[in-house]
């Protein structure tokens, strides 16, 4: 994601759903599933993985919310 962030891409990312009842329901982040929002921006953060205790990295994608 960094390296095509990078280049320029433009990213997109969505939250599934998984049957006719999420359509358009909120999430607790206040995110729309079944919505489509752009990726802005990367970091990649290190964070302590409560159930086995071992240091794990992922990567949390900034969106913009169009509203």
């Amino acid at each position: 994601m960094e390296k095509a962030l990078g280049l320029g891409s433009l990213l997109g990312c969505s939250i599934d759903i998984t049957n006719s009842y999420e359509t358009e329901a909120v999430t607790a982040l206040k995110l729309v599933k079944g919505h489509a929002y752009s990726v802005t921006g990367v970091e990649e953060v290190k964070y302590l993985h409560t159930i086995v205790s071992t240091l794990y990295q992922h990567f949390l994608p900034q969106v913009h919310l169009p509203f």
